[in-house]
């Protein structure tokens, strides 16, 4: 993972865990089949080992800092996946709202 965007997790970090803990399991799930960051050993770790939402967003974000070059963008797509959208427009301010505005019938 590049620098900046190790530091934009380590400046958000508690506001990501926040943001995650409610969809914590889909998003290491998906982290392991769909972008293939973590390993199921990793997946187990974070999911299995962990007793509270808030410690398996925090095992999962320390362990994707050391992920490498694509952890970062896998993980910005895991969160839209799982419409995290907070958690979204933390990681990429610049692509914020990452919410849809209501269809409006004229």
């Amino acid at each position: 993972m590049d620098k900046a965007h190790k530091e934009i997790i380590q400046k958000n970090f508690m506001k990501l865990v926040d943001e995650i803990s409610t969809q914590v399991e889909q998003v290491t799930s998906l982290l392991l089949n769909e972008h293939q960051i973590i390993t199921k050993r990793m997946w187990e770790d974070v999911v299995q080992a962990n007793n509270t939402l808030s410690r398996k967003a925090d095992a999962l974000l320390t362990l994707l800092l050391t992920r490498g070059p694509h952890a970062f963008n896998a993980l910005y797509e895991a969160v839209k996946t799982a419409e995290l959208n907070g958690a979204a427009d933390i990681l990429m301010p610049q692509n914020a709202p990452h919410w849809k505005k209501p269809d409006v019938d004229s």
